[in-house]
């Protein structure tokens, strides 16, 4: 539960599970304040139950991971089987992604893909604090795996 965390949690928020809410464009909350979601803060200090956040600027933070157009096609039985088609995300400094997805969605895919672990199909970038990165380990510097 994110309620240890939350700057505007009440007694009803650890006591009672909102109901699942629609919030638009595929994105779902379950929160009782989730039309304040975007004024929340981004970052924590300190570790415990006791924290509280402390507000940063979405405008002030830098994207840390930029994914754009990111594709991965595998042969199988001499078949293109496309496992990954066109990903974009952006993540800035504070921010969490969560994939979640059944079996063979291409989870595992990506984050090997983001390693360079594997090499993504042409056309797709990843980039890091705005450098673009390899698309395979080999073609990284030692400071790109280590900060991956």
């Amino acid at each position: 539960m994110f309620v240890d965390r939350c700057t505007i949690a009440q007694d009803k928020c650890r006591t009672s599970t909102p109901q699942l809410i629609d919030v638009g464009s595929n994105h779902f909350s379950r929160c009782y304040f989730h039309e304040q979601a975007h004024n929340l803060p981004r970052a924590v200090d300190g570790v415990g139950q006791n924290t509280r956040a402390t507000p940063v600027s979405i405008q002030q933070k830098a994207t840390l991971l930029d994914v754009d157009n990111v594709s991965k096609t595998f042969v199988q039985d001499k078949t293109d089987v496309k496992v990954l088609v066109d990903v974009s995300l952006h993540l800035q400094a504070g921010e969490t992604l969560g994939l979640v997805g059944e079996s063979g969605s291409g989870k595992t895919t990506l984050a090997r893909v983001l390693l360079g672990i594997i090499a993504n199909d042409a056309g797709g970038s990843v980039a890091l604090n705005g450098s673009t990165l390899g698309t395979t380990l080999k073609e990284r510097s030692a400071a790109e795996v280590g900060a991956v």
